[in-house]
């Protein structure tokens, strides 16, 4: 690791049912494999936090934040999520006023629930609303309607939450610029402290894709917005967005000011961070691990191993061989390109001074001839200390990106 702070991810797969634009590892959950998940879930932290936490044998790790994605976190019952954090806490020193996020959905929260989580340790929420159009959020598939949103909402501020990310979507099936400048207002009539606004992205593997791509054959379906209409949703999420206070700090995110999510800012600058769960991921000193996809392996995998002899299973000296399925080592040229195209997601983009630090050159020695040609394109910007998108480059971000990979 590049220093003792560290994020962490807990994947919980569960879902009520899969949405017809999902491509998450998620799946409709039974209550008879809900403890066996989250007991494979605390041997696994356990085995870590002997490797990385308050006695770790490798180095020991502060947590400076938690993120409890998935799937649908909020569909477990409240004690279990005690349990995962409460393991967490066994296992890891934790910095002073961590952010702890969940994220959670709408027809899988009530007041009690909620007031658990801030009970627990939870200070931060993430609810996915998607669209405030009811015949939308069924094209979707969502199982939710405004209307309970909105009480998510309101039940999330009476349990004393003040620290909220609603998730939105543009660019849906059926569609309208007017319905999405609707959902963009009544979002804003709640005042989260955060907006991720994100397109619709049609992902293989997916109903939305057989739907779409057979469009011909589906056409009971909503079409989808045109180039044009697409083009004018996203121009009016930052237009409406920033004229309420809301800034864009990271090309999908907007928040209020010094609410960015920490834990994301995260990955978008190369922080370590150690993915606990089902297919997670974890990123330590430029090797990047993805965790065994299949349920029934991650389980008995579990139960085949302990923290008492978990010395053994130390691989490349940051690793527990039988929770992974997969290891990337980074060259200098990944970590160089990946230092890049994450940290110019960012509307500060990357200081010249951290890439100088990292990777001892100047950054114009690698990059003087892209970035050269990217500025007179007019699509970056450097400031003598920083080097980041300018409105024109985040309207091409990928191209910009893609000059980056060495």
């Amino acid at each position: 690791m590049n220093d003792n702070n560290v994020g962490i991810y807990i994947h919980i797969p569960f879902c009520v049912k899969k949405c017809n634009y999902c491509d998450f590892l998620s799946f409709p959950v039974s209550e008879e494999i809900k403890p066996a998940y989250v007991n494979a879930l605390i041997k696994e932290i356990s085995i870590y936090g002997k490797l990385y936490g308050k006695k770790g044998i490798i180095r020991k790790s502060t947590v400076s934040t938690v993120f409890i994605g998935g799937g649908t976190p909020s569909i477990m019952e409240s004690k279990y999520i005690y349990s995962i954090l409460n393991s967490l806490m066994d296992n890891f020193d934790f910095s002073k006023n961590p952010e702890i996020t969940i994220e959670c959905n709408p027809g899988t929260l009530n007041l009690i629930k909620l007031s658990d989580y801030r009970n627990i340790g939870i200070n931060r929420l993430s609810i996915g609303l998607q669209s405030a159009s009811d015949s939308e959020l069924a094209a979707l598939g969502r199982i939710h309607r405004y209307a309970a949103f909105a009480q998510s909402f309101k039940d999330a501020r009476r349990s004393g939450f003040d620290n909220i990310n609603i998730d939105i979507m543009s660019a849906l099936p059926g569609q309208s610029e007017a319905s999405y400048t609707d959902t963009l207002n009544k979002v804003l009539s709640f005042r989260p402290e955060h907006i991720s606004a994100y397109s619709l992205i049609i992902e293989e593997g997916t109903p939305f894709f057989d739907i779409y791509n057979n469009y011909s054959k589906n056409a009971s379906y909503p079409p989808l917005p045109d180039e044009d209409t697409e083009r004018e949703m996203y121009y009016k999420t930052e237009e409406i967005l920033g004229s309420h206070g809301y800034s864009r700090y990271e090309i999908s995110n907007y928040s209020l000011p010094g609410r960015e999510c920490i834990h994301n800012t995260g990955y978008w600058t190369g922080k370590s961070y150690i993915g606990f769960g089902l297919g997670s991921s974890s990123y330590i000193n430029h090797i990047r691990y993805k965790n065994i996809c299949d349920f029934k392996q991650y389980i008995n995998t579990a139960e085949d191993i302990s923290a008492e002899n978990a010395e053994k299973y130390i691989y490349h000296n940051t690793c527990i061989k039988p929770f992974t399925e997969d290891i990337t080592i980074l060259s200098e040229k990944d970590s160089i390109s990946e230092f890049m195209f994450l940290g110019l997601r960012m509307m500060k983009g990357i200081k010249k001074a951290n890439f100088k630090a990292l990777f001892n050159k100047d950054i114009y020695s690698v990059y003087g001839v892209q970035l050269d040609k990217l500025k007179q394109q007019g699509l970056i910007c450097d400031n003598g200390t920083n080097i980041f998108l300018t409105p024109r480059g985040i309207d091409v971000s990928n191209y910009v990106f893609s000059d980056f990979l060495l």
